[in-house]
């Protein structure tokens, strides 16, 4: 992370934009749709933003059995996922 805070404030901006567009959110439901589909849990197409940080964002999506939540984070320059189903 640049020390620089003008620069910290750059890279937050861009991730805070990356968490919240539509192509990262779209990968992230074909991704969860993709982890679902073999235990037959369907997507209904809902899904919020409930916690959106430059350092990670969640998104929930709504299902055919309980709500699926997907978490990225920003780890030394990098972006990974994993999702997490609550119960």
């Amino acid at each position: 992370m640049p020390t620089d805070p003008a620069a910290q404030d750059l890279v937050a901006h861009d991730l805070l934009t990356l968490w919240t567009s539509s192509a990262f959110v779209a990968e992230a439901r074909g991704w969860v749709a993709a982890q679902l589909a073999p235990r037959g849990i369907r997507l209904t197409g809902e899904l919020e933003l409930p916690h959106t940080r430059a350092w990670s964002s969640t998104i929930k999506f709504e299902n055919d059995r309980r709500p699926c939540l997907v978490q990225g984070q920003r780890q030394r320059h990098r972006v990974r996922g994993r999702a997490d189903r609550r119960t």
